[in-house]
């Protein structure tokens, strides 16, 4: 009986071993994948196919998120669009650059501009049409020109910017001394869906 016992010895403490072993590769595997995984982990994608994420999880500008995660002037978090974001921000760090300031101011009257309409009428404008609007109107007429002075172009490219039903001059007008005024932008904070709107992000 001992014999027998001697002989199951060998075979069991070698299958222990190397379960053992099997355990130790395992457990070091998981440790050297969760060492080298990078900050990119963070960034998702969403049904759309847009990533989300913060910004600091990007190795380079070609990995930052469509969406970066922020914190709205509310307190909600959410993600706002890497093109308005950045347009932005870089005016700021580059304050020498016209070009760059020139373009920021633009889209700072844009959201001043449709801001205003939004709040007349309730219909919320196509930022990147605005923008698009603001710049022609910019090269042909001038910064800052006032709308009864402006060419006739100019004119009707901003009306068609009114929602249908509230194409008037008044408001033209209105909208366009509002925009004017504007000294800082604010663009819409999303979920991560980059449809959704849960609150503002004030870029000075």
């Amino acid at each position: 009986m001992r014999f027998a016992n001697r002989k199951l010895f060998l075979p069991i403490l070698i299958a222990s071993l190397a379960v053992i072993i099997i355990c130790i590769i395992v457990l070091l595997t998981q440790c050297a994948t969760g060492l080298g995984r990078s900050a990119n982990d963070l960034i998702r994608r969403n049904a759309d196919g847009l990533t989300y994420g913060p910004m600091a999880a990007a190795a380079s500008d070609e990995e930052i998120p469509d969406l970066i995660a922020v914190v709205a002037s509310n307190g909600s978090q959410g993600y706002v669009y890497k093109d308005e974001y950045l347009f932005s921000t870089r005016a700021n760090q580059n304050p020498d650059d016209t070009v760059i300031n020139a373009n920021k101011q633009i889209q700072i009257w844009a959201g001043g501009f449709a801001d205003y309409v939004e709040k007349r009428t309730g219909v919320v404008l196509d930022m990147k049409e605005v923008v698009s609007v603001f710049m022609g109107v910019v090269m042909m007429s001038g910064a800052e020109c006032p709308y009864d002075e402006m060419d006739e172009p100019s004119k009707d490219v901003v009306l068609n910017l009114l929602p249908e039903g509230y194409r008037t001059e008044s408001l033209a007008i209105e909208a366009l001394e509002a925009a004017y005024q504007t000294n800082s932008l604010v663009i819409p904070v999303y979920l991560s869906d980059g449809k959704t709107v849960v609150g503002e992000f004030l870029i000075q």
